[in-house]
């Protein structure tokens, strides 16, 4: 009788190379991320079946969430075990990577709100109070101090990245200590699973719909993130090919179409940052691994951050000033190619406002020693 084990096909082994310093296609997949946060914009507009997978775009800081722990752990892990980290200088380039376009967009959001009560338009969604500017201005908004959201909406997800970015060294260093790896990245999935049935009983909303308080939402996220990245270093998954990430992609879309939760996009955003960086371990390259493709990744913060702000701009010049109804030719010509003109600022946005904003911050305050 043959043995049927050397027919069935291996989905991890042993891992006997390392990351590159660079895993561009995870940087690439960051821009994707962010066009389902724009196409949620949009889902009123497609048929039902379709509308069900896009109007679920708000899922997409999810596989921020999980990234961000999977590619810090990635960039800091060697400091961490040689005793070279510089919690400090961690921390200057964390905030020197998010607080310009931050301080940026939030500027725009009081722009804004300034031309409303001039103009005597009634607000939007959001009445912004000093509370919750100063709130905004120290990125605790999402901290479970705020009554709502307010200004720049979509902020909420760097003021609970800076949460975590503050816990992670000894959230690596705790979960390193482990072993074996996979009981980390196990624990990771039980503490997802416990808040996913805890967090209805305490907010009334599920883990997923988690904004004006956050942090029980990027905490198990985040940590499954470090888990994945020192399990990777264990073992590598064989099963990494387009194939593999589309599949990923249409269980995860069965899946909201069926009406299964929310939750089964995570382990699905899991397995296509492993499979992505298992591409670049092997030396793959594609559509991801090209420099446009990494070059839309690197805007995608940028991209991010602007689009609320946009949004309520094209609200206010074309419903409030000009007095077009949504139905109008001129507000679905302009609706139409919003996600270009999004794309145009988010280049502006990237290159003269957060590249050179991140590089003199710091400098500034690094001082003459550097950081590390």
């Amino acid at each position: 009788m043959p043995n049927m084990t050397r027919s069935l096909p291996k989905i991890i082994s042993r891992s006997t190379t390392d990351f590159p310093k660079n895993i561009k296609g995870l940087t690439s997949l960051r821009f994707f991320a962010v066009l389902y946060v724009i196409l949620f914009h949009y889902h009123f507009k497609f048929t039902p079946s379709v509308d069900l997978i896009i109007s679920k775009g708000y899922l997409a800081v999810d596989f921020f969430f999980i990234l961000s722990g999977f590619i810090l752990t990635h960039c800091y892990f060697e400091a961490l075990q040689n005793k070279t980290f510089s919690y400090r200088g961690f921390l200057i380039r964390r905030i020197a990577r998010i607080y310009p376009v931050h301080l940026f967009t939030l500027a725009l959001m009081l722009l804004c709100f300034g031309v409303y009560f001039l103009g005597h338009f009634p607000l939007l969604e959001n009445k912004p109070t000093l509370s919750d500017l100063i709130q905004n201005i120290f990125l605790v908004h999402s901290w479970g101090l705020a009554s709502d959201l307010s200004y720049n909406r979509y902020s909420w997800t760097i003021s609970a990245e800076l949460f975590a970015y503050l816990l992670f060294p000894v959230l690596l260093l705790t979960l390193n200590k482990i072993k074996p790896v996979g009981i980390a990245l196990a624990l990771s999935v039980v503490l997802y699973c416990a808040l996913w049935m805890a967090v209805p009983s305490f907010w009334s909303l599920p883990l997923s719909k988690m904004s004006v308080f956050g942090l029980p939402r990027i905490f198990p996220e985040f940590i499954m993130g470090i888990a994945l990245y020192l399990f990777s270093l264990r073992y590598e998954l064989n099963w990494h090919g387009q194939t593999f990430l589309t599949v990923c992609l249409v269980a995860m879309g069965l899946g909201l179409l069926m009406h299964w939760g929310d939750w089964i996009a995570i382990p699905a955003f899991a397995l296509i940052i492993l499979a992505t960086a298992e591409q670049s371990r092997a030396g793959k390259q594609g559509f991801l691994y090209r420099d446009s493709s990494e070059y839309l990744g690197e805007i995608s913060y940028s991209l991010y951050m602007i689009q609320y702000p946009y949004f309520f701009i094209f609200d206010l010049a074309l419903k409030q000033v000009l007095g077009l109804e949504e139905t109008s030719r001129i507000w679905g010509y302009g609706w139409s190619i919003s996600p270009m003109i999004l794309i145009l600022l988010a280049m502006a946005c990237h290159k003269y406002i957060e590249t050179p904003a991140r590089v003199w911050t710091i400098k500034r305050l690094s001082g003459p020693a550097g950081t590390k």
